[in-house]
C-alpha cells in the first residue's frame, strides 16, 4: 500500500475480497468490483497474494 495512488478504501475492499472467497480471485474480478484499471487490480491482487 506505501507509495501506491489506490486509495485505502479499494486496497480494504480488494483485500476483503480476495480473503472471503474460497477460491482464488481474479484481477479481472477485483477491476469489476472496484472499477479501477485492470493493471491496478493486478497490482492489489499481487501485494495481497505476496503476504
Amino acid at each position: 500500500m506505501e507509495r501506491s495512488h489506490i486509495s485505502l478504501q479499494k486496497w480494504a475492499i480488494g483485500l476483503y475480497l480476495m480473503e472471503t472467497n474460497l477460491k482464488s480471485v481474479s484481477s479481472m474480478k477485483v477491476h469489476r468490483d472496484l472499477g479501477i484499471p485492470q493493471s491496478s487490480a493486478s497490482f492489489i491482487a499481487h501485494r495481497i497474494q505476496k503476504y
